[in-house]
């Protein structure tokens, strides 16, 4: 029997975000591993594009942890929005 999913997302001190190069850099309000875990997601599926809603059904987050993880992964060089407003991997 599955277990209910856990609710992700809770405002945390911090945590550390990855970009393209491993640059590490702090995130105020994400739980630590969030940002690692869903860059991992887009590097173990080569083409995944991801709306926000999708993203934020796929990973069970609420609204404001949704859109903050996918605006770090812009800022750092690693996702970009595409015109129809889906996240996918920079060059990928």
């Amino acid at each position: 029997m599955l277990e209910p999913r856990k609710q992700v997302g809770q405002v945390g001190s911090g945590s550390v975000a990855l970009g393209p190069v491993g640059q590490v850099g702090r995130v105020a309000g994400l739980p630590p591993t969030l940002v690692q875990r869903i860059r991992a997601e887009f590097l173990e599926m080569p083409g995944l594009s991801l709306t926000f809603w999708q993203a934020m059904r796929l990973w069970n987050l609420d609204e404001l942890v949704c859109r903050s993880v996918p605006d770090v992964l812009v800022q750092g060089g690693f996702l970009t929005e595409t015109r129809q407003g889906a996240f996918r991997r920079t060059g990928g």
